[in-house]
């Protein structure tokens, strides 16, 4: 699977694209998912991480991409997330997170080599961070 098709499933709670060639996230492509908790996108071939606008999700997976880029306001809707995998991409810098409900994020493996003052200060419910092998 090259592209995330349009899901008109407004039930949907868990959708899982992990291990295919998709390259990008079009606009509107989760509109529809109003009640989607879980999104796994792990293992695809995504270079940035555009806004994602579900403010219902609760884990969200991008590990094992090519991610280099995290756009502004990528996860300013996502004001239910407790769960972020971002491990194993190719991120110079960990990005402040303005999600206070986060509890776990994994940012290892990647190629972080600063990190800046005040990017957890957000994260005040945060109980788990992997940070390992940077």
């Amino acid at each position: 699977l090259e592209a995330i098709p349009t899901l008109p499933i407004s039930t949907l709670e868990v959708l899982n694209f992990g291990d295919n060639k998709i390259s990008n996230i079009n606009d509107g492509a989760f509109d529809a998912l109003v009640n989607l908790q879980e999104l796994y996108l792990y293992s695809n071939e995504l270079e940035e991480i555009p806004s994602l606008p579900i403010s219902t999700l609760e884990i969200l997976s991008l590990n094992s991409n090519k991610i280099s880029k995290i756009n502004d306001g990528a996860f300013d809707a996502l004001v239910n997330l407790k769960e972020l995998y971002l491990h194993d991409n190719e991120l110079k810098e960990l990005p402040a997170l303005p999600i206070s409900t986060l509890e776990y994020l994994n940012f290892d493996s990647n190629n972080v080599r600063i990190i800046h003052d005040g990017v957890f200060d957000a994260l005040v419910n945060l109980k788990r961070l992997y940070l390992y092998n940077n």
